[in-house]
C-alpha cells in the first residue's frame, strides 16, 4: 500500500534541460499575407478563398493525393485542410499555404528584443537535430486545422461577423529553444512569446487553441536506464491520475485524440502486437491494468525484459508501426513519448538528435500560467524518477488494492502523492487542485466529436468547419467553475455510466477536501 516517503530533496534541485511545443490556430487578416512571387518575373499571387471539399479532402498516398490534406482521416479523423489557398501566376492548380502564415507569425514575434525565430516547413524525423533548437522555431502543424472564416468570430470575439470574410486561420506550432532549469530558465521568454502571438484587440492577427491542439513538454531524458525504467513505472501506475489534471479531450479513446494520443499501457494490454493507429475498444484503465499485472509483475518485467532504452520504448510506445524503419522504437503518439530517448546520430551528417522524454498529456494552451505549471510538473516527474531510482523504498505504491472494486480501494494511488513528492510549491498545488475540479465537471460534449460521417456524404460549403468549443482560459478559480456547473455536467449524455459518474464525484470530493485543507 501507500507509504510516507522520506525524500532527500535532491529531486527538487536536479539540473535538467527542457523545451516546449505550443500548438495553436493562428488567425490573420488578408492584408497580412505576403503574396510576392518567388520569381520576380511572375505576377502577384492570388488568394483563393472558396476551395471545394473535393479538392481539400485526402485522396491517399499515391500520385494523385491531395496537396492540401496530408493526414489520412481514417487514421486521424477531422484533420481536413480548412484554410485559403494560393494561386500562382501561370499555374493551373491552386496550392495550400507554404510558409505564408508562419512568416506572418515570425514577423510579429521578431519584435521581441534579442530573440530570433526561424520559419520551418514540415519537419520530418531526420530534420529534428540538436542544432535546430538553438532558436525558436515557427512551423506548420498539419494535425491542427483552421476553423473557417465565418467561424473565426466564435474564437476571436474581436472579429465581427461582417469582417469575418477578411480573416483566415491556420494550424501552427511554436517550438522553443532549449532551456535549462538552473542557469537558463525560460519562464519570462515563454510568457513574452505567448503574449505576443495572442495579439491584442487592435491587432490584425490573433491566436487560440482548440481540441486538436496540444501542449508538449520535452525534458532531458535520464541516461541511466534504471532511472528511465522508474519513470516508466510512475507513468504506468499513475497514468489515469495524471490525466485527471487535463481536459477529457486529451485522454486516450476520446474522439479528438484518435490516432494522435494513446495510452502508454496499450502494448501491455494487447496479446496481438499488430500496430493500429488507435484501439477504440481497448480498456487501458487502471483497473484493467491491475487485473492483468500486479505491480511486482510489472517491476519484474522492467528488470528482466527491458534491457535497453530501445526495448523499453518499444513497449511504452508500442506496438511498433509497420514502417519500422522510420519508427523502429514505437509510435510517438502516446501520452508520453519514449522514442526520443534512443535515437542515434544521423548516418549521413553525423548530427545528433535531442534525447528527451516528451510529455503530451496537456491540451493546447495560450495561458502562460498553465504552460509554466505543466513544464514544472513534467520536470518534477523526471526529477522524481531519479529520486525513486536511488531510493526505491520511497516509491509509495507496492500493490493495486482490490481491482474488482476500484472505487475507494485504489485511493492510495493519488496524483497528489506525486505532487507532494515532487516538492511543488503551494501555489502549484492550488493550481492543479483547481484544474482537477474543473475537468471533473467537464461533460463529454464539451469537446464534440467531428462530423466525419456527414462529410462523407455531402460536399461542404467553403470553410464549413467541424464544431469544437474553445478552452475557457479565463475560468481561473474553482468557485467560478462551480458557478457555471450543474448536475447536468455529470449526467449529460445518451447513456449514464455509473463508474464514470462515481469517478467524477470522487474527484470532485477529493478536490473539495484538498481545497478546504489548503
Amino acid at each position: 500500500m501507500s507509504e510516507e516517503p522520506n525524500l532527500s530533496g535532491e529531486a527538487e534541485t536536479l539540473n535538467l534541460t527542457y523545451g516546449v511545443e505550443l500548438e495553436f490556430v493562428f488567425a490573420f487578416r488578408e492584408e497580412e499575407l505576403d503574396l510576392t512571387p518567388r520569381n520576380p518575373e511572375k505576377k502577384q499571387n492570388q488568394i483563393i478563398k472558396d476551395i471545394g471539399w473535393k479538392h481539400r479532402m485526402y485522396k491517399g498516398r499515391n500520385n494523385d493525393y491531395s496537396k492540401f490534406t496530408l493526414i489520412d482521416p481514417s487514421e486521424t479523423p477531422g484533420r481536413i485542410y480548412n484554410s485559403w489557398g494560393v494561386q500562382e501566376d501561370g499555374e493551373k492548380n491552386t496550392r495550400p499555404y507554404e510558409t505564408e502564415p508562419m512568416d506572418i507569425a515570425a514577423k510579429k514575434l521578431c519584435t521581441l528584443p534579442g530573440m530570433k525565430f526561424n520559419v520551418e516547413g514540415s519537419m520530418n524525423l531526420g530534420s529534428k537535430t540538436v542544432d535546430k533548437y538553438q532558436e525558436w522555431l515557427v512551423t506548420v502543424d498539419h494535425s491542427v486545422c483552421g476553423r473557417g472564416s465565418q467561424n473565426i468570430p466564435t474564437w476571436l470575439p474581436k472579429v465581427s461577423a461582417s469582417e469575418a470574410h477578411l480573416w483566415d486561420s491556420y494550424g501552427l506550432e511554436l517550438v522553443s529553444r532549449v532551456f535549462n532549469t538552473t542557469t537558463n530558465p525560460g519562464d519570462a521568454e515563454i510568457c513574452n512569446v505567448i503574449d505576443t502571438i495572442k495579439g491584442n484587440e487592435s491587432s490584425t492577427y490573433g491566436s487560440f487553441t482548440t481540441n486538436q491542439t496540444g501542449l508538449h513538454v520535452h525534458v532531458q531524458a535520464p541516461e541511466d536506464l534504471s532511472v528511465l525504467k522508474e519513470l516508466a513505472m510512475i507513468l504506468l501506475i499513475y497514468e489515469d491520475e495524471i490525466s485527471r489534471l487535463h481536459s477529457k479531450c486529451r485522454r486516450p479513446n476520446h474522439p479528438a485524440t484518435a490516432g494522435v494520443l494513446g495510452s502508454n499501457r496499450t502494448a501491455f494490454m494487447l496479446d496481438d502486437l499488430t500496430y493500429k493507429s488507435h484501439y477504440p475498444k481497448l480498456d487501458c484503465s487502471t483497473p484493467a491494468l491491475a487485473k492483468r499485472y500486479s505491480i511486482p509483475q510489472l517491476r519484474g518485467m522492467m528488470e528482466r525484459r527491458f534491457k535497453s532504452k530501445e526495448v523499453l520504448s518499444q513497449r511504452m510506445n508500442g506496438p511498433v508501426p509497420e514502417n519500422a524503419k522510420a519508427y523502429p522504437n514505437g509510435t510517438r503518439h502516446r501520452l508520453v513519448n519514449f522514442t526520443t530517448t534512443c535515437r542515434k546520430p544521423d548516418e549521413d551528417t553525423g548530427k545528433a538528435f535531442p534525447s528527451t522524454i516528451e510529455f503530451r498529456h496537456a491540451q493546447g494552451s495560450l495561458d502562460s500560467v498553465h504552460v509554466l505549471k505543466w513544464i514544472e510538473f513534467c520536470v518534477g516527474l523526471v526529477r522524481l524518477a531519479h529520486e525513486y531510482a536511488s531510493k526505491s523504498k520511497n516509491f509509495r505504491v507496492h500493490d493495486w488494492g482490490n481491482p474488482a472494486n476500484p472505487i475507494g480501494s485504489m485511493d492510495h494511488i493519488s496524483v497528489w502523492d506525486l505532487i507532494e513528492d515532487m516538492g511543488l510549491p503551494e501555489e502549484s498545488k492550488r493550481f492543479w487542485k483547481t484544474r482537477e475540479a474543473k475537468y471533473s465537471l467537464e461533460k463529454a460534449e464539451d469537446i464534440p466529436t467531428h462530423a466525419i460521417e456527414k462529410e462523407k456524404f455531402q460536399d461542404l460549403l467553403p470553410h464549413e468547419v467541424l464544431e469544437t468549443v474553445p478552452e475557457n482560459t479565463n475560468q481561473s478559480s474553482y468557485e467560478s467553475t462551480l458557478e457555471n456547473s450543474s448536475q447536468e455536467h455529470l449526467l449529460h449524455g445518451s447513456q449514464f455510466n455509473r463508474t464514470s459518474f462515481t469517478w467524477s464525484l470522487d474527484a470532485l470530493t477529493r478536490s473539495l477536501m484538498a481545497l478546504k485543507i489548503s
